[in-house]
């Protein structure tokens, strides 16, 4: 299972709209002029920007709790994160301005989005990898598998791991997308099968429950 050049992500994104917006180059400016971590069309991939609109826990609804053993059935309190029933009010949205950052506090966590939209075909798959520069700044960015026939923009999972603030600006290189083809094209894709996830819009998608 191949990963695809940037020869093959040139004419998909051209042709067949799999990267939009799409710089077929690699920057280290934002739109304005600012310094930012690369992004654009790399050898084996491309580095997608962070957005500016993002999701945070509360932390006046995250209570200190011990470890609790329970019965399925019984009653949850509503600050407990639920992956299948969760929670809006635990988060809180906020969309910047062109001119504002985010200090990202320690040992935090928050969502964030891309800028680019992705559309993938049955044939093929995309797996997100973190950008050195990040990684050794200690942000951890987790995206889960982009699956074939998924399209939308992509949530961004954002952690601190370090004791010390970390500085976000939208509109920076945030992490690398490579695409993968498979041995042939799936029988039923993501779209087919109309996954929760399907379609994101340009903001976070906090968890879902497929009815």
């Amino acid at each position: 299972m191949p990963i695809m050049s940037d020869k093959w992500i040139r004419q998909k994104a051209e042709n067949e709209q799999l990267i939009v917006p799409f710089h077929a180059e690699s920057r280290s400016n934002n739109e304005d002029g600012t310094p930012v971590t690369s992004y654009g069309l790399s050898s084996f991939g491309y580095d997608i920007r962070l957005g500016n609109v993002f999701r945070f826990f509360n932390p006046a609804n995250i209570v200190n709790r011990n470890l609790e053993i329970k019965c399925v059935r019984d009653a949850i309190e509503p600050d407990v994160i639920d992956p299948v029933n969760f929670n809006e009010n635990l988060t809180s949205r906020h969309e910047l301005r062109e001119d504002e950052c985010i200090i990202m506090p320690p040992h935090s966590f928050m969502l964030g989005v891309s800028k680019e939209r992705i559309k993938l075909s049955n044939e093929f798959t995309a797996i997100c990898m973190e950008k050195s520069t990040l990684a050794r700044c200690g942000l951890c960015v987790t995206v889960t598998p982009l699956e074939a026939g998924w399209e939308g923009y992509v949530t961004l999972e954002l952690s601190n791991k370090t004791d010390s603030p970390i500085k976000l600006t939208p509109g920076m290189g945030i992490c690398q997308v490579l695409f993968i083809h498979g041995t042939e094209p799936c029988e039923v894709s993501y779209g087919d099968r109309s996954g929760k996830y399907q379609d994101q819009p340009p903001e976070p998608v906090l968890p879902r429950r497929k009815m």
